[in-house]
């Protein structure tokens, strides 16, 4: 063969890659390991994400329940303060009734009292005046 024939037939052979195995499985597993890693590292950072966006989604709740209750907390404080200050008003104004009711049958009763202790009075002066005993009615 010329020359130029060799020089041909070695341009066109492919080159081909190293055939011991120790070689190509240590290129390709760190290939592959790097594949790996990368992979995990996003998966993992997903998940990172994922779950720090969902405690911070779970505080908020957390935080707009808690405001919600001490308002609702406050807001019964202030009916049962107002309900307190209206049955104390309404206790004041029930004992003032009591007390001015009690003070008028006072004075009927006493005003009732003289009255009788009057008409006694005059009882006794008309037997001591004609000594006998007062007429009480329809008495036999």
């Amino acid at each position: 063969m010329p020359p130029n024939e060799i020089q041909r037939k070695s341009s066109t052979i492919p080159v081909i890659p190293p055939t011991d195995p120790q070689e190509q499985s240590t290129t390709g597993s760190l290939m592959d390991e790097t594949k790996a890693d990368n992979w995990e590292k996003a998966e993992f950072d997903k998940i990172k994400n994922w779950y720090e966006k969902l405690e911070s989604i779970i505080a908020s709740w957390e935080e707009k329940r808690k405001a919600k209750a001490k308002r609702r907390l406050e807001r019964t404080e202030s009916e049962v303060a107002r309900r307190r200050e209206r049955t104390v008003k309404e206790y004041r104004n029930n004992i003032k009734y009591i007390d001015q009711s009690a003070e008028a049958a006072k004075v009927k009763a006493e005003k009732r009292r003289r009255n009788e202790e009057l008409k006694a009075k005059e009882k006794a002066n008309r037997i001591r005046t004609t000594g006998k005993d007062p007429n009480t009615g329809l008495c036999c």
